[in-house]
């Protein structure tokens, strides 16, 4: 306690030095894992809020409230000051403002005992909050959906409570919130209690025990057998009911070195009173029973022990207490009963108001749906616009291709021609006069032809190479390249292997280390060399024209320190 007057004491001072909304923002920082600093800092600054300005004071009223829910301290008669909270946030607040500060209000009217306003409140603030945005506040989400199930326990609305209690798991895992995500898990048990399913009452206590083991947290898993020592007992298990005292009284924390537990819990002692007597121990019983009495209960802890009393007489046969507890027990009965009547109007104007907000949400609920279809139908139109782009790249891509291939095809027919056709001329000029000029006729042709695909000063050298442009691994690739097929390493191997043995000399220009061409560079160059014509180049390399043509205008720059590549042929075969 010293040290919260002592912590108090440096934030007075800082305050002195540091501006209002510096001082919130510190709050702000310490209200979750220190709500307790928080509540002493704020309240210090209460009695100059009314000085600040709109924003700052609104910013001051929102925190403090926070502040006094955290450390249990009563909201009620706050309702004037939170109203103009969440008018004013509803008007220039973020979503998450807006919604903390309508679940404060809901708070507000939750301690002034009004369930129904309470309720609205809670549902306009879950309605506020984007779950699809990741900047969305999961955890106070998950505290208001724990606040409804509150409310609809205590309306006696079990499968409403059940829905919130499912919610409010949900957003706190969503949270990262491991420990009000068991604790929330652990009260879904309530509602199946109350729905008188058993079963699945003791499933989830135990699930939720055992989950609070698994975290260290041993006192929150005794603090949930409470409602199993209630099954137990239902079901005459007293041996299960005994193991489960223990472990409760042992761990949970809720009792003092008497034995006693503390103050708000002493329904406790009507369980036990039930074991005793479930045991025959009816000494034990009595005491425990009249336990609950001695310390003022609720009517219901109190018609509990009436109830006890008068079973423990009749097993007794004592005539003037059996009396005097049925009359006991008859009158709480009917106060509890009335009570129950006018819980039943509260509860019917809360559900009314909870269909109301349902409405709303369901509403909200379409308008997403919409909106994400239509995010649907434009990702669709997109991914089919994409396919009609991809399949007309395609098309184009093919048709590049097919005229490659009939370019790279006539070429190499007409090669063909013309080396057969210089084959007989040669031979002609051992025979007939006139055989001899057909052929020359022939073969000037064709050397027109070719000039159509090769560049004019290629010609000059033709003729002397015929031999070497007549090799296997040359016509090979004139072949494959017809085809647009691309050249293997082994067949690049093939080459480089032959222009070493025929063309030593050009090798050792192309490949001085000084001039430092690339190997694609090199291979167009031994390519041209060899009378391939660049659409051919194209495809024995897998690349494009243009490249081609880059690559040669490179090489040309490299090898004989001239721009572009017209020049690029004459000036290779001159090496």
């Amino acid at each position: 306690m010293k040290s919260k007057y002592v912590l108090l004491l440096l934030y007075i001072l800082c305050s002195c030095t540091q501006h209002p909304q510096q001082i919130l923002s510190r709050a702000e920082q310490l209200i979750e894992q220190r709500p307790d600093s928080a509540y002493y800092l704020l309240d210090s600054l209460q009695s100059e809020a009314g000085n600040y300005s709109k924003p700052v004071r609104m910013h001051f009223y929102l925190l403090f409230a926070q502040a006094q829910n955290k450390t249990n301290h009563s909201l009620a008669g706050n309702d004037y000051k939170l109203k103009d909270v969440v008018n004013y946030y509803n008007l220039w607040g973020n979503a998450i403002e807006r919604m903390k500060a309508n679940y404060m209000l809901g708070c507000v009217y939750r301690d002034e005992g009004n369930a129904p306003m309470a309720l609205k409140f809670y549902r306009d603030a879950v309605e506020i909050a984007d779950t699809s945005s990741t900047s969305c506040d999961f955890k106070t989400l998950s505290r208001i959906y724990g606040q409804i199930a509150t409310l609809f326990h205590k309306q006696r609305s079990p499968m409403l409570e059940l829905e919130a209690q499912r919610k409010a798991v949900d957003y706190a895992w969503r949270a990262k919130d491991t420990l009000a995500a068991v604790i929330f898990y652990g009260n879904i048990c309530l509602s199946y209690h109350m729905l008188n399913q058993m079963d699945s009452a003791l499933y989830y206590s135990k699930k939720a025990s055992s989950m609070f083991k698994d975290i260290g947290r041993r006192d929150l898993a005794a603090r949930t057998l409470g409602l199993d020592i209630d099954i137990y007992l239902r079901q005459k298990n007293y041996e299960r009911v005994k193991q489960t005292i223990n472990e409760y009284e042992r761990y949970s924390g809720f009792f003092d070195g008497h034995g006693d537990i503390q103050k708000g819990l002493e329904s406790y002692y009507n369980e036990k009173g039930q074991y005793y007597e479930g045991i025959g121990l009816l000494d034990s019983a009595e005491y425990y029973y009249r336990k609950v009495l001695r310390f003022h209960p609720t009517k219901n802890a109190e018609e509990v022990a009436y109830k006890g009393l008068l079973s423990l007489y009749h097993q007794l046969k004592v005539v003037d207490s059996i009396a005097k507890y049925s009359d006991l027990y008859c009158q709480t009965n009917d106060s509890v009963s009335f009570s129950h009547s006018a819980d039943e109007i509260t509860r019917m104007q809360a559900l009314y108001n909870y269909d109301e907000s349902e409405r709303r949400a369901v509403q909200q609920e379409k308008a997403a749906n919409s909106y994400k279809i239509t995010i649907f139908v434009i990702l669709l139109i997109i991914a089919f616009c994409t396919y009609i782009a991809y399949r007309f790249v395609r098309k184009q891509k093919l048709k590049q291709k097919q005229e490659i291939i009939k370019a790279n095809t006539a070429y190499s027919l007409l090669l063909t021609q013309y080396n057969k056709a210089q084959e007989d001329f040669q031979f002609a000029q051992q025979g007939l006069d006139v055989y001899k000029m057909s052929k020359e006729q022939e073969i000037l042709r064709l050397q027109q032809e070719l000039s159509l695909y090769q560049e004019e000063e290629q010609q000059k050298k033709w003729d002397a190479e015929q031999a070497m442009l007549h090799s296997t691994i040359v016509t090979h690739l004139h072949k494959i390249a017809s085809r647009a097929v691309k050249a293997s390493e082994l067949e690049w191997k093939d080459l480089n292997c032959f222009v070493l043995n025929r063309m030593s000399d050009f090798l050792d220009k192309i490949c001085d280390e000084r001039i430092n061409l690339t190997e694609k560079e090199i291979r167009i160059c031994i390519l041209a060399r060899l009378h391939f014509i660049p659409t051919e180049m194209a495809a024995l390399l897998d690349l494009s024209k243009q490249r081609i043509t880059n690559i040669r205008t490179s090489a040309n720059r490299k090898l004989f320190n001239e721009e572009g590549s017209r020049s690029f042929e004459a000036n290779i075969h001159n090496i």
